[in-house]
């Protein structure tokens, strides 16, 4: 919506990061003996399926998932997409895994590049790191990708990175690892380095986290929401197939569902969606994880956030503050309490530690001897050029609460 010229796929993207593994691999294979073509090949079909566990409207609905994960919380629904490949994987009658043994390409060790298991070959456990560091061939793809069909090119050669990939032996005693074999890049790529990190945090603040799509995003989470609820699909153990099925469908077919639910408060949800009449911003607060440390201990504790919501959980907020508001705002206006406060990428986890931080530590350069440290110590590392970029704490609500603007904030 907000940039609607950017129509790439997901296929788009996944075909990608299984080339740029396999132009990694290609490069990697001038140090690692053990990195034979058979083992290439499962790299790059893990690469096409690196996002199979994501749902429709691809990270818009992603703590959805909680109502299915196995321990209820913030963040299970990362765990949850490896849940549900990992199932993939592991039931011969799936198409996914049909389509593996009809290659004979070896399923447990793509699970294992995935994440699925711990039981990697410690010699090509640097693998892994190409599908979850720092600067990985998913987020080089994905922000050259969408950097480009947005009109914010900063990534001119993907490739670039490949081609200064090594392998280096890495310790960190604080999270207990001692000599692993890591993915790093050579002193030469620290300039690309940094500007894959602030190329990230700029697409957050301008694309990722643009108004008109956090506001769709939430409708559609809303939505969904109220399915759940309406249906009582989180109550039992078919309830919760249900869910994990809807999570299988494409966004049409999601749109399509919630269009013909016969609820009258969803329908008109999707019908606003559809017609652009989306949630408007009431008001925001800029926000720094360094000025404001305080700020994910707030989010994850905030009932109205979005993302981390159960239905009740908003009702129980919308009675909480009615008392604050009763009278000013005609509760007939409002079909289901829909107002919420949206906390920014980088600092929903400042109560963990800075996420930009937490980032640059975990991009490593090789040094002379073959080990590897972040990037961080590097002296001579143009760390201070990070784009101390400031995010904004929202508050949203439907438009026909707009003239209601001043007593709600």
């Amino acid at each position: 919506m907000a940039y609607p010229g950017a129509l790439h796929s997901r296929l788009e993207h996944s075909l990608g990061v299984s080339y740029l593994i396999g132009e990694f691999c290609n490069h990697l294979q001038n140090s690692d003996r053990n990195l034979n073509d058979e083992t290439i090949l499962s790299a790059k079909v893990a690469g096409m399926l690196h996002d199979a566990g994501h749902g429709p409207c691809g990270h818009s609905l992603e703590l959805i998932k909680s109502y299915i994960s196995p321990k209820k919380g913030r963040g299970d629904y990362r765990k949850l997409d490896k849940l549900l490949i990992c199932d993939e994987l592991n039931n011969k009658s799936s198409a996914i895994r049909r389509a593996l043994d009809s290659i004979e390409v070896d399923h447990e060790f793509i699970g294992q590049l995935l994440g699925c298991d711990e039981g990697i070959n410690r010699q090509l456990i640097y693998l892994t790191d190409l599908f979850d560091s720092a600067v990985d061939a998913d987020r080089i793809d994905y922000l050259a990708r969408d950097s480009y069909h947005v009109g914010k090119a900063s990534i001119e050669n993907p490739l670039d990175y490949a081609r200064s990939a090594t392998i280096c032996r890495y310790t960190d005693e604080k999270q207990k690892v001692y000599d692993r074999l890591s993915l790093a890049y050579t002193k030469d790529a620290i300039g690309d380095c940094i500007k894959i990190i602030n190329a990230r945090k700029n697409m957050y603040a301008e694309v990722y986290e643009q108004i008109d799509r956090v506001a769709a995003d939430e409708m559609i989470c809303h939505a969904l929401y109220y399915l759940i609820d309406d249906f009582q699909l989180d109550k039992t153990q078919e309830g919760n197939l249900i869910i994990r099925n809807l999570l299988k469908l494409t966004d049409h077919e999601l749109l399509f569902l919630l269009r013909v639910s016969g609820k009258e408060d969803i329908i008109n949800l999707i019908e606003s969606l559809l017609t652009t009449n989306l949630y408007s911003e009431i008001c925001s607060f800029p926000l720094n994880s360094k000025e404001h440390p305080e700020i994910g201990k707030f989010a994850s504790s905030i009932l109205a956030l979005g993302y981390y919501l159960k239905v009740k959980k908003e009702q129980e907020f919308w009675e909480s503050i009615d008392n604050n508001i009763k009278g000013l705002i005609p509760q007939k206006e409002v079909l289901r309490p829909r107002i919420f406060i949206y906390v920014p990428t980088f600092v929903k986890d400042a109560e963990q530690t800075e996420r930009e931080k937490r980032v640059i530590n975990d991009t490593l350069i090789c040094q002379d001897g073959g080990r590897a440290v972040p990037i961080s110590t590097i002296p001579s590392a143009p760390t201070e050029s990070l784009d101390p970029r400031t995010f904004n704490l929202r508050l949203f609500a439907p438009s026909i609460l707009t003239k209601h603007k001043e007593k709600i904030k």
